[in-house]
């Protein structure tokens, strides 16, 4: 059993830093317990260092909450060591990997920020003195804000947000200057990783959580992002890590080749393999970077009845694009062509998909021609994701 000794850190100035971030009030807020060092910034390194901001704070947090003891601790020794000290499953630090980190700051303690500062590159791992070591680590179940808000009340707490849209981050993130923060629709082609280090409870819709982002000070509110709760917002309880614990979890192989967190009872009744627990599967540096799988076009068409006028018809065609990585909706169209009459496409039209990848669209052909065989109709439809993977498919129209 865990025993802790907490102290909060509520001097003046702390107190006055949290009022200057802070507009809204909250139910649990590790800033006024003199938990969360300011706001940080990774600058603009060609990987993403947003991980290893995470995982300092998230130690920082515990151990304030263990000691009374604030220490910045060093975002850089992450990042040159992590992938030299933890083993294939860690093989790539500039991936994004949090879960990483807190396995490198259970194994190897951390080292002060002053001693191995922040550098934006990567650099070869070097020897310092650790300051802080991390007990242990848990995952909270995918999804479940309950266990979250739980886990918040413990600690800081890690978290993966999916920015994306379709390979862009979201507009209304980038351009985010302060109130409670939603989404109608985002994605997983960019993410970042962030620290939340409160919540407000709230009633009707207007609960939040409390954000702490390493974009510095002039992004967002002070650097902050208030979340809307209760809708999973930007995935914010998908992948999510506290540095409280060692529940037990771990990657499973399942047998159709995908990868789940779960417990090693879960494991071995889902036939998969259980690889150790504060195992983890890996996320990707981005939704596709090495993704070279096609996007898969499900569709068909009905047509309506022949018009007696014109000889012509109605042709409905609906359908559902999916694909592990974001589609580029400027590539989604269908074109027609007639094996009775061959030559260029009768027409070329953009698809629109909606935030499900659904589509649906309606297109008027001419029907029977007299003393000439019939029109024989196709319709191919075409879309490719933001990694470049195109798929066609056709539709033959009786």
């Amino acid at each position: 059993m865990k025993v802790s000794f907490r102290r909060w850190m509520t001097g003046a100035v702390g107190i006055a830093a949290f009022l200057a971030v802070s507009p809204l009030k909250a139910d649990v807020d590790w800033r006024t317990k003199g938990a969360v060092t300011p706001v940080k910034n990774t600058g603009s390194p060609s990987f993403d260092a947003s991980w290893a901001f995470a995982v300092t704070g998230a130690v920082e947090g515990e151990h304030t909450a263990e000691t009374g003891v604030l220490i910045a601790l060093s975002e850089q020794e992450l990042i040159d060591c992590v992938g030299t000290a933890e083993g294939d499953a860690c093989a790539d630090p500039l991936c994004g990997q949090a879960p990483c980190g807190l396995d490198y700051a259970v194994n190897h303690g951390l080292c002060t920020e002053s001693s191995y500062p922040y550098t934006a590159r990567p650099g070869s791992c070097k020897t310092c003195t650790p300051a802080v070591t991390l007990g242990g680590w848990s995952r909270i179940p995918p999804g479940d804000e309950s266990a979250l808000v739980a886990a918040i009340n413990q600690s800081p707490v890690i978290a993966r947000l999916e920015i994306g849209d379709h390979g862009k981050p979201l507009a209304a993130y980038a351009g985010y200057v302060g109130g409670i923060f939603s989404a109608p629709r985002f994605d997983d082609s960019v993410h970042r990783w962030v620290l939340i280090v409160g919540y407000f409870n709230g009633s009707g819709g207007d609960g939040y959580y409390i954000v702490k982002n390493s974009l510095g000070t002039s992004w967002g509110a002070q650097g902050y992002l208030y979340l809307a709760r209760g809708g999973n917002e930007l995935g914010v309880a998908d992948n999510a890590y506290s540095p409280v614990g060692t529940t037990a979890h771990g990657a499973c192989a399942l047998p159709g080749g995908s990868c789940e967190d779960m417990s090693p009872g879960a494991c071995l009744a889902a036939g998969g393999t259980y690889g150790g627990d504060l195992t983890f599967c890996p996320a990707p540096c981005s939704a596709c970077d090495t993704d070279t799988k096609r996007p898969d076009i499900h569709a068909s068409v009905k047509p309506g009845k022949p018009k007696k006028a014109t000889d012509s018809v109605d042709l409905t065609v609906k359908g559902k694009v999916k694909d592990n990585c974001a589609i580029d909706p400027s590539t989604a169209q269908y074109w027609i062509t007639d094996s009775a009459d061959p030559g260029a496409p009768i027409v070329t039209t953009p698809i629109v998909l909606d935030e499900r990848g659904e589509f649906t669209f309606t297109v008027t052909l001419d029907g029977k021609r007299p003393g000439k065989p019939d029109h024989r109709y196709r319709i191919f439809l075409s879309v490719e994701d933001i990694a470049g993977n195109e798929r066609t498919v056709s539709l033959e129209v009786h």
